[in-house]
C-alpha cells in the first residue's frame, strides 16, 4: 500500500475546497491508496468523515521523559516555568499523557485506520544544539515502555514505531530495539523505518545515494530484525555539511529569545537536519526489496499542494518498478 502524509491544515484545506472527496480524488490521481495523516487534538474524529485515511500519526511530545518522571526540578529547567510545562502538556501529572493516548488510541479504532504511528524519542531542547545527552536511548525505551503499555490493551490498529535520531528507538542497536519489541505488550506491533530519520544518525552523509548505501548497511546489520519493518517513512536528508558547524551561535541566540522566538529557532534548526526532500536514489528499491514493508508512505516537505505534487511525482520515479 503506497500512501501520501497529508495533514489537513488550512492552506491544503482550502485548495481542495475543505473536501475530502477532492482529496481523494487528488490521491487516486497520483496512483496511491489513501493518506496517513494527524489529528492529535486539533479536530475530532468527525472531521476525517469521507476522508482516505489508512494510517494515523500521533502526537509526538519531543520533550517529554522528565514530565513522565514527575521530575518537576527538570522540567523547570528545560520549560523555564511551571506554567510552559502545563502549557505545553495540559498540566503537571503525568496521567495527562496516559490519557492523551488512549483519546488518541480510541480515535484510530473509530476511525478504522490500519496502522498508528508513534515517536520512541526524546530530546531537551538545549540538546538539539549540542548533541550532548545526560539520558540514554535505553532510558528513553524504558519509559516509552512504560507508558505505551498503560495505553495500548485489547485488540486495534498496528502500532508502528518510529525511529528518530534523537535518543530513543534510533535503531542502531540491535539490542535496544529488540528490547523494544519484547517488552510491549500489545500484540499488534512493529517498526516504521523513516529514511530520512536514519540517514540523520550519520554527520557523514552528504549525497543521497551515500544515505541509501548507510541504510542497506543498517538493515543488514539489523539481521532478523527487519521483519518488524511494517512501515516506510519514504524521504531523504543529506545532513553531512550542515551537522559538521559549530551550533554555539545559534545555542546563544536561542538561550537569548523568548518562548516564542525560541521554538521558531528549534523548528528552523531541525528542517536543516531533517529536510523530508525527495530520496533521489536509485538504491532506493533496493531498500524497499531489504524490508516486508506493508506501508509504503511519502512524507514530503513542500510550501503548497503544487509544490508537493510535484515532490510526488518525481518520488514516484524512483519507484517505478514497484
Amino acid at each position: 500500500m503506497k500512501l501520501l502524509s497529508f495533514f489537513p491544515n488550512k492552506n491544503n484545506m482550502e485548495h481542495f475546497n475543505h473536501s475530502w472527496g477532492d482529496v481523494s480524488s487528488y490521491i487516486d490521481g497520483l496512483g496511491l491508496d489513501g493518506i496517513e495523516t494527524m489529528i492529535g487534538t486539533y479536530h475530532p474524529t468527525s472531521y476525517l468523515e469521507g476522508a482516505p485515511v489508512r494510517g494515523l500519526h500521533l502526537m509526538y511530545f519531543p520533550t517529554w521523559l522528565d514530565f513522565w518522571r514527575e521530575d518537576h526540578e527538570a522540567l523547570i529547567e528545560n520549560f523555564g516555568s511551571s506554567e510552559r510545562v502545563e502549557r505545553y502538556f495540559g498540566g503537571m501529572k503525568r496521567d495527562l499523557l496516559i490519557d492523551h493516548y488512549k483519546k488518541e488510541f480510541e480515535n484510530a479504532r473509530e476511525l478504522g485506520v490500519e496502522y498508528m504511528v508513534f515517536h520512541v524519542s526524546h530530546v531537551n531542547p538545549r540538546d538539539i544544539f549540542t548533541f550532548t545527552h545526560d539520558y540514554t536511548s535505553r532510558e528513553v525505551i524504558e519509559a516509552a515502555v512504560e507508558l505505551i503499555n498503560e495505553v495500548f490493551k485489547g485488540e486495534g490498529p498496528a502500532l508502528l514505531l518510529e525511529n528518530l535520531f534523537w535518543p530513543g528507538l534510533d535503531l542502531r542497536s540491535n539490542e535496544d530495539t529488540r528490547y523494544l519489541l519484547n517488552s510491549i505488550n500489545y500484540r499488534n506491533k512493529g517498526i516504521l523505518l523513516d529514511t530520512s530519520h536514519l540517514i540523520c544518525t550519520n554527520k557523514d552523509i552528504s549525497t543521497f545515494d551515500e544515505g541509501a548505501e548507510y541504510i542497506l548497511d543498517k538493515l543488514e546489520s539489523m539481521g532478523e530484525l527487519t521483519k518488524y519493518i511494517r512501515g516506510i517513512h519514504l524521504n531523504a536528508s543529506t545532513p553531512g555539511p550542515y551537522l559538521k558547524q559549530d551550533f554555539s551561535h545559534k545555542l546563544r541566540k536561542w538561550e537569548e529569545a523568548d518562548s516564542l522566538d525560541q521554538f521558531h529557532i528549534e523548528g528552523e534548526h531541525i528542517k536543516n537536519i531533517d529536510t523530508h526532500s525527495v530520496f533521489e536514489s536509485h538504491k532506493v528499491r533496493e531498500i524497499l526489496d531489504r524490508v516486508p514493508w506493508e506501508y509504503l508512505t511519502l512524507e514530503l516537505a513542500s510550501k503548497d499542494v503544487a509544490e508537493l505534487t510535484e515532490n510526488v511525482k518525481k518520488q514516484l520515479l524512483f519507484l517505478e518498478e514497484l
